[in-house]
């Protein structure tokens, strides 16, 4: 099963999100905070790190730049957590870095919603990188791709959440529509379903 690891400086909320998990037979590692976590990254990569934002010493952000900025672990997938929306700064400056965000306090459905959520997207991720790969596309534009479907992804749950730049939002998730559109057209990837 999947490896999970959650990090929230807050001991309760770790140990129902682990509790959550388990029974649902993924993985999970526990971290009270930024530190913990690049501790653990050094010795153990997950498959997706559920990430708190707001935490002391080091907040969810900074712990996301230190993990993005390591060659070891910079294609780990991230989820955000936070009890506030992020500030349509922070969506611009990290949207190419996370999976999701998603705000708190996040339901048992809610979060296993998510989580499954998340690795079915990396499925599909897989077989279209797979067929972009066969049809020619090199390591770059693959990394491209990928990133363009992370963000796209991320953007869209930032529609729900930030009503009020909406308008913004939709211009910079539609020219990464065009350009994902014209990579698939071009590396005759098939477009998911639904």
């Amino acid at each position: 099963m999947p490896k999970i690891l959650v990090v929230d400086d807050n001991p309760d909320i770790v140990d129902l999100f682990d509790i959550v998990l388990s029974r649902k037979g993924y993985t999970v590692t526990k971290a009270g905070g930024g530190g913990q976590c690049l501790e653990i990254l050094k010795t153990s990569i997950p498959d997706l790190v559920l990430l708190d934002i707001m935490m002391e010493p080091m907040d969810g952000w900074e712990t996301l730049q230190r993990i993005k900025s390591d060659v070891r672990t910079k294609s780990v997938p991230v989820i955000m957590l936070t009890g506030k929306p992020p500030t349509w700064d922070e969506i611009i400056a990290h949207m190419d870095n996370i999976e999701d965000y998603a705000i708190k306090p996040v339901t048992i459905e809610g979060l296993l919603s998510l989580v499954q959520v998340f690795f079915q997207n990396q499925e599909t991720l897989i077989r279209e990188l797979a067929q972009a790969k066969s049809a020619g596309a090199d390591a770059a534009l693959l990394e491209e791709y990928r990133i363009l479907r992370r963000s796209i992804g991320s953007g869209k749950t930032m529609q729900k959440v930030l009503g009020h730049q909406k308008d913004t939002i939709d211009k910079v998730l539609a020219e990464m529509d065009e350009r994902l559109r014209v990579l698939r057209t071009k590396y005759r990837v098939m477009e998911p379903a639904g």
